[in-house]
């Protein structure tokens, strides 16, 4: 992320920022329009190939098409409460190739 060695520290090779957002375009009754951000930090850890660790926030608001239909469009986005969000990637120098998402 700085292209510095403020970083590097034994494994670990640097630091950043995680952000991303997802945004659906459905506009029906019952289609998800789903919102989201994601928010956190991710270490990148020096080994052959990459292997990165993310830890982040995660809200979402999504559509409910259950709930009497009213106005347009129809239905309401719903918040949904914050949660944790671990990620990981990896890379064993163009062999294996591995991601996990896990919410709670």
């Amino acid at each position: 992320m700085s292209g510095t060695d403020t970083f590097q520290a034994g494994p670990l090779r640097d630091l950043s920022l995680y952000f991303g957002g997802d945004i659906n375009t459905k506009n029906t009754a019952f289609d998800p329009r789903k919102r989201s951000l994601t928010l956190g930090l991710q270490l990148a850890f020096d080994v052959p190939g990459y292997f990165n660790v993310a830890a982040a926030l995660y809200k979402e608001w999504n559509h409910n098409g259950i709930v009497p239909l009213i106005g347009y469009p129809p239905g309401r986005l719903e918040p949904i409460e914050p949660t944790a969000e671990m990620q990981q990637a990896m890379n064993d120098a163009g062999r294996h190739l591995e991601q996990q998402c896990v919410r709670r």
